[in-house]
């Protein structure tokens, strides 16, 4: 299947990349197609994982109790910042 590119900036750049690089239009459009799919399976990994760390997080948090000692009262410090 053949792809046409009828965007005068897209063939521009396209001309400058294989001018630097000495490789064919095929295949830098191949290169930079592949990059794009890898960059946005990382983007999706990387929502997923963290979709999956904030669910992680609420199910613990819901098991901690609700009422207890502050972090200071823990520590030890007193209404001054001193320790007791």
């Amino acid at each position: 299947m053949a792809i046409s590119i009828k965007n005068r900036e897209a063939e521009t750049l396209l001309q400058e990349i294989q001018a630097v690089t000495h490789r064919g239009k095929s295949q830098i459009v191949l290169d930079l197609l592949r990059h794009e799919v890898a960059r946005l399976r990382r983007g999706h990994q990387f929502e997923s994982r963290r979709q999956r760390l904030e669910s992680i997080a609420e199910r613990y948090a819901a098991r901690l109790p609700q009422t207890g000692p502050s972090p200071d009262e823990i520590i030890g410090y007193d209404d001054t910042g001193l320790p007791r």
